[in-house]
């Protein structure tokens, strides 16, 4: 029996590394880190006494307890020194133990010697982010990494651009750019180069975002539809390329074959729809939002998730 994973919330890990210095050796360079996070919190039903630290290399299967001895709860535990390879990639988690054995599900994972950690909006941490608004990247790297390049994909790392070249700290700022339409599948990536210009590190984010130009709003609130009523469609227009000239909205009843809605002229950002009549339940239905400019080319749209109209 496990503990509740809940219990290793956001606030027990990120990890820190405290790296020691670079030592060589006739195979490769090697240096010591130690690996910190902060405590968790006691329960009625669980008093945290220890915990174990995990690793896994390369691109190995099994995760391997890396401790011999459970850390003991602290007011700031610790793991280390442990040895690390240049080279070589290394992943990392920690488990809570209770005062009956009884072990958490895994923390976060990080990386080593090179991780994308956030992106962040005023400090707080975001996955969905508006073109012509500022953000904070922020990463983590070995000492050995002394200048930096950031680059972005809107396609899920099929082709990057670059964001900033030689950036010496662990941190840039980054104003997103216009999108013709909305990207779900942005990543950030990190470059590191020692003082040669060599390349140590290369990272990107595991969880990708989205670039958002126009935002439709969950079509009545998620719950389903019937036919006939009448149901208020919103979205939300953040900063687009060019003007806005023209909004049209569409809906599907197989989620193939769209139909375009009447909907008033000029710029609104929400209207109320005559749901369609059906004579069996339609299951695949979505609702479509397109923002064209003066010359009738897209520059923003938003598709709904699926839902369910009944007769």
């Amino acid at each position: 029996m496990t503990l509740p994973s809940r219990l290793l919330s956001s606030s027990l890990l990120v990890l820190l590394f405290i790296c020691g210095p670079i030592q060589s050796t006739a195979a490769a360079e090697v240096t010591q880190i130690t690996l910190a996070w902060d405590p968790v919190e006691s329960t009625k039903e669980h008093k945290i006494k220890e915990y174990n630290v995990y690793f896994i290399t390369g691109g190995e299967e099994i995760w391997e307890r890396i401790n011999r001895d459970p850390v003991p709860q602290a007011e700031s535990p610790f793991f280390g020194p442990v040895t690390v390879t240049y080279g070589t990639k290394y992943q990392f988690f920690v488990t809570a133990i209770d005062s009956n054995g009884l072990e958490s599900g895994p923390s976060n994972f990080v990386i080593w010697p090179f991780q994308v950690f956030t992106l962040k909006d005023k400090d707080i941490e975001t996955y969905s982010i508006y073109p012509e608004s500022t953000y904070t990247i922020e990463w983590y790297a070995a000492p050995k990494a002394e200048h930096f390049r950031v680059l972005y994909s809107t396609n899920n790392g099929g082709s990057w651009k670059v964001i900033a070249d030689g950036v010496t700290e662990r941190r840039s700022d980054w104003t997103a750019p216009f999108q013709s339409r909305n990207k779900t599948g942005c990543l950030i990536r990190v470059i590191g180069f020692d003082s040669k210009g060599e390349k140590v590190g290369d990272a990107r984010s595991e969880i990708p975002f989205a670039i958002e130009v126009v935002k439709l709003s969950p079509v009545n609130n998620y719950a389903s539809l019937t036919s006939g009523m009448t149901c208020p469609i919103a979205w939300q227009i953040h900063p687009t390329k060019s003007p806005v000239a023209s909004i049209s909205v569409y809906y599907t009843l197989n989620g193939s074959s769209w139909k375009k809605v009447e909907t008033p002229e000029g710029y609104f950002e929400s209207f109320d729809w005559e749901v369609p009549a059906v004579k069996k339940p339609s299951y695949r239905c979505k609702v479509k939002v397109v923002l064209k400019d003066a010359k009738g080319e897209t520059i923003g749209e938003d598709v709904s998730d699926t839902f369910p109209i009944y007769p």
